[in-house]
């Protein structure tokens, strides 16, 4: 795939994305700063992924991607939960 075309396909996940993350009250009410595509945080390995969601406090609708994966914080400034949870926990959204 050349730039150009990995650039769009990033464009249509961050849509994507961005319009899950509105149909979520609690991501849909982020104002400080507000959920938009400047939410967006890329991560460039798992690895990557898992420290910045692991570092700490982040902001209601702070987002987070790998690849076609992300994780949106709609808990104001949590995120020790999700990492703590089993795959169980997280695929019924219980953490």
């Amino acid at each position: 795939m050349t730039t150009m075309q990995l650039d769009a396909q990033a464009q249509k996940l961050i849509s994507e994305w961005l319009r899950i993350g509105r149909e979520n009250p609690w991501i849909r009410s982020a104002y400080d700063p507000p959920f938009s595509p400047e939410s967006f945080r890329e991560c460039n390995s798992l690895a990557e992924l898992e420290e910045r969601i692991g570092h700490g406090n982040w902001s209601l609708g702070t987002a987070f991607s790998y690849q076609d994966l992300c994780f949106v914080n709609q808990v104001d400034g949590g995120v020790r939960r999700l990492l703590a949870a089993t795959k169980e926990q997280c695929q019924r959204l219980e953490y």
